[in-house]
Protein backbone atom coordinates (compact mmCIF):
# COMPACT_ATOMS: atom_id res chain seq x y z
CA UNK A 1 0.00 0.00 0.00
CA UNK A 2 1.37 3.74 -0.68
CA UNK A 3 1.87 6.23 1.56
CA UNK A 4 -1.70 8.06 0.96
CA UNK A 5 -3.13 7.19 3.58
CA UNK A 6 -0.30 8.81 6.09
CA UNK A 7 -1.05 12.88 6.57
CA UNK A 8 1.32 14.91 6.21
CA UNK A 9 3.35 14.48 9.83
CA UNK A 10 3.61 11.19 9.26
CA UNK A 11 5.03 11.24 5.77
CA UNK A 12 7.71 13.22 7.62
CA UNK A 13 8.01 10.41 10.42
CA UNK A 14 8.59 8.34 7.32
CA UNK A 15 11.33 10.07 6.21
CA UNK A 16 13.16 10.24 8.95
CA UNK A 17 12.44 6.56 9.42
CA UNK A 18 14.14 5.84 5.47
CA UNK A 19 17.21 8.40 6.39
CA UNK A 20 18.46 6.64 9.78
CA UNK A 21 17.35 2.74 8.54
CA UNK A 22 18.16 3.42 5.17
CA UNK A 23 15.37 0.82 4.49
CA UNK A 24 12.41 1.54 2.68
CA UNK A 25 8.90 1.78 4.91
CA UNK A 26 5.90 -0.42 3.63
CA UNK A 27 2.91 0.79 5.01
CA UNK A 28 -0.24 -1.71 5.72
CA UNK A 29 -3.30 0.09 7.09
CA UNK A 30 -6.58 -1.91 8.67
CA UNK A 31 -9.54 -0.15 10.24
CA UNK A 32 -8.50 0.94 13.57
CA UNK A 33 -4.52 1.33 12.86
CA UNK A 34 -2.05 2.14 10.41
CA UNK A 35 1.57 -0.17 10.70
CA UNK A 36 5.00 0.73 9.55
CA UNK A 37 7.33 -1.92 8.90
CA UNK A 38 10.85 -1.52 7.62
CA UNK A 39 14.11 -4.35 7.00
CA UNK A 40 16.39 -4.65 9.97
CA UNK A 41 18.83 -6.98 11.91
CA UNK A 42 17.64 -8.73 14.41
CA UNK A 43 15.26 -7.08 17.33
CA UNK A 44 18.43 -5.30 18.49
CA UNK A 45 20.89 -5.38 16.15
CA UNK A 46 23.93 -7.01 15.27
CA UNK A 47 26.22 -4.76 17.72
CA UNK A 48 25.81 -2.48 20.39
CA UNK A 49 26.35 0.75 18.12
CA UNK A 50 23.19 0.07 15.96
CA UNK A 51 21.37 -1.66 19.27
CA UNK A 52 21.79 1.95 20.24
CA UNK A 53 20.85 3.66 17.26
CA UNK A 54 17.86 1.32 16.97
CA UNK A 55 16.68 2.15 20.88
CA UNK A 56 16.78 5.79 19.90
CA UNK A 57 15.23 5.55 16.91
CA UNK A 58 12.00 3.90 18.78
CA UNK A 59 12.55 7.34 21.66
CA UNK A 60 12.23 9.33 18.33
CA UNK A 61 8.93 7.32 16.86
CA UNK A 62 7.53 7.30 20.31
CA UNK A 63 8.30 10.91 21.01
CA UNK A 64 6.32 12.01 17.61
CA UNK A 65 3.30 9.75 17.72
CA UNK A 66 2.67 10.49 21.75
CA UNK A 67 -0.74 8.65 22.26
CA UNK A 68 -1.23 7.78 18.81
CA UNK A 69 1.54 4.82 19.70
CA UNK A 70 0.45 1.32 20.01
CA UNK A 71 3.33 -0.61 19.87
CA UNK A 72 6.69 -2.13 18.42
CA UNK A 73 6.90 -5.74 16.93
CA UNK A 74 9.72 -7.40 15.29
CA UNK A 75 9.55 -10.53 13.08
CA UNK A 76 10.75 -12.83 10.36
CA UNK A 77 13.72 -9.74 10.08
CA UNK A 78 11.36 -6.30 9.85
CA UNK A 79 10.72 -3.93 12.56
CA UNK A 80 6.91 -3.02 12.74
CA UNK A 81 5.29 0.00 14.46
CA UNK A 82 1.64 -0.21 14.81
CA UNK A 83 -0.30 3.27 15.29
CA UNK A 84 -3.47 5.22 15.20
CA UNK A 85 -5.10 7.14 12.71
CA UNK A 86 -4.18 11.39 12.75
CA UNK A 87 -7.11 12.36 14.40
CA UNK A 88 -6.36 15.69 12.12
CA UNK A 89 -7.87 15.52 8.78
CA UNK A 90 -5.53 16.72 5.96
CA UNK A 91 -7.67 17.28 2.55
CA UNK A 92 -6.54 15.53 -0.68
CA UNK A 93 -4.81 18.21 -3.55
CA UNK A 94 -4.60 16.80 -7.33
CA UNK A 95 -2.33 19.26 -8.52
CA UNK A 96 -2.28 19.59 -12.72
CA UNK A 97 0.30 20.73 -15.44
CA UNK A 98 -0.86 24.54 -16.00
CA UNK A 99 -1.91 24.85 -19.96
CA UNK A 100 -4.59 26.79 -21.90
CA UNK A 101 -7.60 26.82 -20.96
CA UNK A 102 -10.06 25.31 -23.36
CA UNK A 103 -13.34 26.99 -23.47
CA UNK A 104 -15.09 24.58 -25.74
CA UNK A 105 -15.08 22.19 -22.13
CA UNK A 106 -18.12 24.86 -21.20
CA UNK A 107 -21.53 25.82 -22.19
CA UNK A 108 -22.56 28.79 -23.51
CA UNK A 109 -25.26 30.76 -21.37
CA UNK A 110 -26.79 33.69 -21.85
CA UNK A 111 -28.68 37.22 -20.35
CA UNK A 112 -30.32 39.82 -21.24
CA UNK A 113 -27.73 41.92 -23.71
CA UNK A 114 -24.78 39.21 -22.34
CA UNK A 115 -23.69 35.82 -23.11
CA UNK A 116 -20.80 34.55 -21.24
CA UNK A 117 -19.28 31.04 -21.23
CA UNK A 118 -19.42 29.41 -17.79
CA UNK A 119 -19.10 26.09 -16.19
CA UNK A 120 -20.09 24.27 -12.51
CA UNK A 121 -17.76 23.09 -10.15
CA UNK A 122 -18.32 19.78 -9.07
CA UNK A 123 -16.36 16.19 -7.91
CA UNK A 124 -17.39 14.73 -11.05
CA UNK A 125 -16.65 16.96 -13.76
CA UNK A 126 -12.83 17.96 -12.85
CA UNK A 127 -11.54 17.59 -15.72
CA UNK A 128 -14.20 19.86 -17.76
CA UNK A 129 -13.09 21.89 -14.92
CA UNK A 130 -9.18 21.55 -15.96
CA UNK A 131 -9.71 21.71 -19.56
CA UNK A 132 -11.88 24.86 -19.12
CA UNK A 133 -9.86 27.08 -16.99
CA UNK A 134 -6.53 25.45 -17.93
CA UNK A 135 -5.52 23.59 -14.83
CA UNK A 136 -5.24 24.35 -11.30
CA UNK A 137 -5.50 22.92 -7.57
CA UNK A 138 -8.27 20.88 -6.53
CA UNK A 139 -8.37 20.26 -2.76
CA UNK A 140 -10.76 17.74 -1.46
CA UNK A 141 -11.69 17.72 2.26
CA UNK A 142 -11.60 13.81 3.89
CA UNK A 143 -14.08 15.09 6.35
CA UNK A 144 -17.98 13.87 5.61
CA UNK A 145 -19.80 16.66 4.10
CA UNK A 146 -16.32 18.65 3.34
CA UNK A 147 -17.34 20.66 -0.14
CA UNK A 148 -14.16 20.72 -2.66
CA UNK A 149 -12.17 23.65 -3.35
CA UNK A 150 -10.91 24.55 -7.10
CA UNK A 151 -8.10 27.27 -7.43
CA UNK A 152 -6.73 28.19 -10.45
CA UNK A 153 -4.56 31.46 -12.10
CA UNK A 154 -7.25 34.12 -13.25
CA UNK A 155 -5.06 35.31 -16.47
CA UNK A 156 -3.99 38.43 -14.27
CA UNK A 157 -1.28 36.17 -12.59
CA UNK A 158 -4.46 36.65 -9.29
CA UNK A 159 -5.29 33.03 -8.01
CA UNK A 160 -9.18 32.28 -7.97
CA UNK A 161 -10.80 30.34 -4.89
CA UNK A 162 -13.79 28.35 -6.12
CA UNK A 163 -15.94 26.50 -3.81
CA UNK A 164 -17.68 22.82 -5.23
CA UNK A 165 -20.95 24.16 -6.79
CA UNK A 166 -19.87 27.60 -7.77
CA UNK A 167 -19.61 28.70 -11.32
CA UNK A 168 -16.65 29.36 -13.06
CA UNK A 169 -17.40 32.20 -15.37
CA UNK A 170 -15.12 33.37 -18.68
CA UNK A 171 -16.10 37.19 -19.08
CA UNK A 172 -15.97 38.73 -22.67
CA UNK A 173 -12.83 40.10 -21.39
CA UNK A 174 -11.12 36.68 -21.05
CA UNK A 175 -11.38 37.59 -17.24
CA UNK A 176 -12.63 34.31 -14.66
CA UNK A 177 -14.88 34.84 -12.01
CA UNK A 178 -17.10 32.93 -9.76
CA UNK A 179 -20.72 33.24 -8.41
CA UNK A 180 -22.15 31.39 -6.02
CA UNK A 181 -24.81 28.25 -7.78
CA UNK A 182 -28.10 30.62 -6.50
CA UNK A 183 -26.10 34.09 -7.63
CA UNK A 184 -25.25 32.39 -10.98
CA UNK A 185 -29.13 30.99 -12.14
CA UNK A 186 -30.46 33.87 -11.08
CA UNK A 187 -28.67 35.87 -13.96
CA UNK A 188 -27.99 33.16 -16.42
CA UNK A 189 -30.09 30.44 -18.26
CA UNK A 190 -28.22 27.58 -20.72
CA UNK A 191 -28.43 29.10 -24.41
CA UNK A 192 -30.62 26.94 -26.01
CA UNK A 193 -29.87 23.30 -26.49
CA UNK A 194 -27.31 21.42 -28.33
CA UNK A 195 -28.07 21.14 -32.02
CA UNK A 196 -28.36 17.00 -32.00
CA UNK A 197 -31.45 17.91 -29.12
CA UNK A 198 -32.89 21.18 -30.24
CA UNK A 199 -36.53 20.78 -30.57
CA UNK A 200 -37.19 24.49 -31.74
CA UNK A 201 -38.17 25.11 -27.78
CA UNK A 202 -36.45 28.06 -25.75
CA UNK A 203 -34.78 26.98 -22.89
CA UNK A 204 -37.13 29.09 -20.87
CA UNK A 205 -41.05 30.20 -22.06
CA UNK A 206 -41.48 33.38 -23.12
CA UNK A 207 -43.35 36.39 -21.59
CA UNK A 208 -46.46 35.18 -24.47
CA UNK A 209 -46.54 32.05 -23.70
CA UNK A 210 -46.63 32.41 -19.74
CA UNK A 211 -49.77 35.11 -20.35
CA UNK A 212 -51.49 32.48 -22.83
CA UNK A 213 -50.84 29.78 -20.61
CA UNK A 214 -52.80 31.70 -17.46
CA UNK A 215 -55.40 32.87 -19.90
CA UNK A 216 -56.35 29.29 -20.88
CA UNK A 217 -56.10 28.34 -16.88
CA UNK A 218 -57.39 31.36 -14.82
CA UNK A 219 -59.36 33.37 -17.88
CA UNK A 220 -59.07 37.07 -18.22
CA UNK A 221 -61.71 38.59 -15.96
CA UNK A 222 -60.05 41.61 -14.61
CA UNK A 223 -62.44 41.43 -11.31
CA UNK A 224 -61.64 37.81 -10.80
CA UNK A 225 -58.03 38.51 -10.61
CA UNK A 226 -57.83 41.26 -8.85
CA UNK A 227 -59.78 39.15 -5.85
CA UNK A 228 -57.13 36.77 -6.64
CA UNK A 229 -54.60 39.17 -5.91
CA UNK A 230 -56.37 40.49 -2.63
CA UNK A 231 -56.02 36.56 -1.64
CA UNK A 232 -52.15 36.34 -2.58
CA UNK A 233 -51.35 39.85 -0.77
CA UNK A 234 -53.19 38.31 2.62
CA UNK A 235 -50.99 35.62 2.15
CA UNK A 236 -47.80 37.17 1.69
CA UNK A 237 -48.52 39.36 4.47
CA UNK A 238 -48.94 36.62 7.20
CA UNK A 239 -45.40 34.83 5.79
CA UNK A 240 -43.78 37.88 6.30
CA UNK A 241 -45.73 38.54 9.61
CA UNK A 242 -44.51 35.09 10.16
CA UNK A 243 -40.85 35.73 9.59
CA UNK A 244 -40.59 38.79 11.38
CA UNK A 245 -38.69 40.08 13.85
CA UNK A 246 -35.12 39.05 12.51
CA UNK A 247 -36.08 37.31 8.88
CA UNK A 248 -32.79 34.99 9.54
CA UNK A 249 -34.92 32.11 9.11
CA UNK A 250 -34.36 30.58 5.98
CA UNK A 251 -37.33 28.61 5.63
CA UNK A 252 -39.67 31.07 6.52
CA UNK A 253 -37.29 33.49 3.88
CA UNK A 254 -38.41 31.14 1.36
CA UNK A 255 -41.98 30.71 2.40
CA UNK A 256 -41.91 34.61 1.67
CA UNK A 257 -40.04 34.29 -1.56
CA UNK A 258 -42.94 31.66 -2.72
CA UNK A 259 -45.66 33.67 -1.90
CA UNK A 260 -44.10 37.10 -3.21
CA UNK A 261 -43.89 35.26 -6.44
CA UNK A 262 -47.71 33.90 -6.68
CA UNK A 263 -48.23 38.14 -5.76
CA UNK A 264 -45.82 38.83 -8.80
CA UNK A 265 -47.74 36.29 -10.90
CA UNK A 266 -51.21 37.66 -10.43
CA UNK A 267 -49.69 41.38 -11.12
CA UNK A 268 -48.01 40.36 -14.16
CA UNK A 269 -51.46 38.22 -15.49
CA UNK A 270 -53.69 41.31 -14.76
CA UNK A 271 -51.20 43.43 -16.81
CA UNK A 272 -51.23 41.44 -18.95
CA UNK A 273 -55.17 41.29 -19.52
CA UNK A 274 -55.10 45.32 -19.42
CA UNK A 275 -52.32 45.13 -21.90
CA UNK A 276 -49.53 46.36 -20.04
CA UNK A 277 -46.23 44.33 -19.49
CA UNK A 278 -44.09 44.58 -16.03
CA UNK A 279 -41.63 46.62 -17.64
CA UNK A 280 -43.95 49.41 -18.36
CA UNK A 281 -45.39 49.22 -14.69
CA UNK A 282 -42.61 49.80 -13.37
CA UNK A 283 -41.43 52.75 -15.33
CA UNK A 284 -44.75 54.03 -14.45
CA UNK A 285 -43.94 53.89 -10.52
CA UNK A 286 -40.58 54.85 -11.39
CA UNK A 287 -41.74 58.43 -13.11
CA UNK A 288 -44.00 58.94 -10.27
CA UNK A 289 -41.65 58.22 -7.54
CA UNK A 290 -38.64 60.44 -9.61
CA UNK A 291 -41.36 63.23 -10.37
CA UNK A 292 -42.06 63.29 -6.36
CA UNK A 293 -39.16 64.13 -5.42
CA UNK A 294 -39.76 67.95 -6.47
CA UNK A 295 -43.82 67.85 -6.30
CA UNK A 296 -45.29 65.50 -3.89
CA UNK A 297 -48.96 66.14 -6.20
CA UNK A 298 -47.02 64.42 -9.11
CA UNK A 299 -49.55 62.36 -10.96
CA UNK A 300 -50.91 61.97 -7.47
CA UNK A 301 -55.44 61.25 -8.31
CA UNK A 302 -56.25 60.56 -4.93
CA UNK A 303 -55.36 61.65 -1.62
CA UNK A 304 -53.79 59.11 0.69
CA UNK A 305 -55.79 58.53 3.81
CA UNK A 306 -54.53 60.45 6.85
CA UNK A 307 -52.23 57.84 8.91
CA UNK A 308 -54.99 56.77 11.97
CA UNK A 309 -53.19 57.10 15.68
CA UNK A 310 -51.71 53.88 16.87
CA UNK A 311 -53.29 51.73 19.14
CA UNK A 312 -52.71 51.51 22.72
CA UNK A 313 -51.28 47.79 22.28
CA UNK A 314 -49.32 49.19 19.54
CA UNK A 315 -47.63 52.17 21.51
CA UNK A 316 -46.84 49.75 23.91
CA UNK A 317 -44.70 47.49 21.64
CA UNK A 318 -42.81 51.05 20.37
CA UNK A 319 -42.33 52.01 23.43
CA UNK A 320 -41.03 48.61 24.74
CA UNK A 321 -39.02 48.41 21.21
CA UNK A 322 -37.45 51.50 22.23
CA UNK A 323 -36.36 50.99 25.79
CA UNK A 324 -35.02 47.22 26.28
CA UNK A 325 -33.88 45.22 23.31
CA UNK A 326 -34.47 41.88 25.84
CA UNK A 327 -38.30 43.04 26.27
CA UNK A 328 -38.32 43.61 22.16
CA UNK A 329 -36.94 40.16 21.81
CA UNK A 330 -39.92 38.59 24.40
CA UNK A 331 -42.53 40.82 23.12
CA UNK A 332 -41.81 39.64 19.28
CA UNK A 333 -41.91 36.08 20.21
CA UNK A 334 -45.33 36.25 22.39
CA UNK A 335 -46.64 38.28 18.84
CA UNK A 336 -45.66 35.52 17.12
CA UNK A 337 -47.01 32.96 19.16
CA UNK A 338 -50.28 34.15 18.71
CA UNK A 339 -50.28 34.82 15.25
CA UNK A 340 -49.67 31.10 15.47
CA UNK A 341 -52.40 30.93 17.53
CA UNK A 342 -50.91 29.39 20.71
CA UNK A 343 -53.38 31.57 22.68
CA UNK A 344 -54.93 31.36 26.30
CA UNK A 345 -57.95 28.90 24.97
CA UNK A 346 -55.04 27.10 23.09
CA UNK A 347 -52.99 26.84 26.36
CA UNK A 348 -56.00 26.27 28.12
CA UNK A 349 -56.04 22.75 26.22
CA UNK A 350 -52.69 21.91 26.08
CA UNK A 351 -50.61 23.01 28.54
CA UNK A 352 -52.59 23.94 32.14
CA UNK A 353 -50.44 21.49 33.79
CA UNK A 354 -47.55 23.67 34.22
CA UNK A 355 -45.60 23.09 30.54
CA UNK A 356 -44.97 25.99 29.89
CA UNK A 357 -43.16 27.26 32.70
CA UNK A 358 -41.49 23.84 32.72
CA UNK A 359 -40.11 24.42 28.93
CA UNK A 360 -39.44 27.57 29.64
CA UNK A 361 -37.49 26.67 32.56
CA UNK A 362 -35.44 23.79 30.90
CA UNK A 363 -34.38 26.42 27.58
CA UNK A 364 -33.18 28.94 30.94
CA UNK A 365 -31.08 26.16 32.52
CA UNK A 366 -30.74 24.16 29.04
CA UNK A 367 -31.94 20.88 31.16
CA UNK A 368 -33.47 18.21 29.10
CA UNK A 369 -35.18 16.95 32.35
CA UNK A 370 -37.12 20.09 32.41
CA UNK A 371 -38.18 19.30 29.07
CA UNK A 372 -39.17 16.25 29.71
CA UNK A 373 -41.95 16.93 32.54
CA UNK A 374 -44.07 18.86 29.53
CA UNK A 375 -44.35 16.48 27.42
CA UNK A 376 -43.67 18.34 24.41
CA UNK A 377 -41.90 16.87 20.86
CA UNK A 378 -38.42 16.16 21.43
CA UNK A 379 -37.76 17.43 17.81
CA UNK A 380 -39.01 21.05 18.64
CA UNK A 381 -36.68 21.18 21.60
CA UNK A 382 -33.56 19.97 19.43
CA UNK A 383 -34.62 22.01 17.26
CA UNK A 384 -35.07 25.35 19.53
CA UNK A 385 -32.11 24.58 21.65
CA UNK A 386 -30.05 24.48 18.12
CA UNK A 387 -30.58 28.21 18.53
CA UNK A 388 -28.20 30.87 19.93
CA UNK A 389 -28.73 31.46 23.29
CA UNK A 390 -30.71 34.76 22.52
CA UNK A 391 -33.27 33.70 21.20
CA UNK A 392 -33.89 30.82 23.50
CA UNK A 393 -34.20 32.81 26.21
CA UNK A 394 -36.49 35.12 24.69
CA UNK A 395 -38.88 32.12 23.68
CA UNK A 396 -38.80 31.26 27.35
CA UNK A 397 -39.57 34.78 28.59
CA UNK A 398 -42.85 34.54 25.67
CA UNK A 399 -43.50 31.10 27.34
CA UNK A 400 -44.02 32.52 30.87
CA UNK A 401 -45.60 35.93 29.51
CA UNK A 402 -48.18 33.04 27.91
CA UNK A 403 -48.18 31.15 30.81
CA UNK A 404 -49.41 34.21 32.86
CA UNK A 405 -52.10 35.27 30.23
CA UNK A 406 -53.49 32.09 31.04
CA UNK A 407 -53.41 32.24 34.70
CA UNK A 408 -54.84 36.01 34.44
CA UNK A 409 -57.63 35.13 31.89
CA UNK A 410 -58.53 32.10 34.22
CA UNK A 411 -59.13 34.37 36.90
CA UNK A 412 -60.62 37.50 35.80
CA UNK A 413 -63.20 34.72 34.14
CA UNK A 414 -63.42 33.25 37.87
CA UNK A 415 -64.11 35.95 38.97
CA UNK A 416 -66.69 37.51 36.83
CA UNK A 417 -68.35 34.40 37.12
CA UNK A 418 -68.55 34.35 40.77
CA UNK A 419 -69.99 37.86 41.05
CA UNK A 420 -72.45 37.00 38.64
CA UNK A 421 -73.56 34.22 40.37
CA UNK A 422 -74.16 36.75 43.46
CA UNK A 423 -76.04 38.80 41.38
CA UNK A 424 -78.44 35.91 40.78
CA UNK A 425 -78.26 34.63 43.93
CA UNK A 426 -79.20 38.35 45.45
CA UNK A 427 -82.03 38.31 42.15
Amino acid sequence: MNKQVLSPFDCDMCAMIEDITKQEIEVTASDTSIRLSWAQNGSEGNDKAEGQRIEALKQAIRGRLGDRFIEFFYDDGRQSVYMKYDPEEYPEEMRTRLVDPDATAGTRYCRTLLEVDAIQFRRDNVDDVLRFTGGGTVTTPRTPNGKAMFSFPDGNGIFVDVPESWYIIRELNGRFTARPEKDFKREFEPKGTPAENYTEQPARPVVAQIANLFNELFGTNIASRCRKMEEEFNEYKAAVKHALPEFDDPGRMNAVIDELADLNAVVFHSAAILGITQRELLEMAYDKVKGRQTDPMYKRKHPHEKKQPPTPQEKAVDVVHGISPGLRYMVDERLEQLFLGRNVEHDNKENAAGELLDVAAALIKNDPDYFGRSGWSWDWWKKTTAKPERERLAIAGALVAAEIDREETNRVAYENEIAARNTNDKN
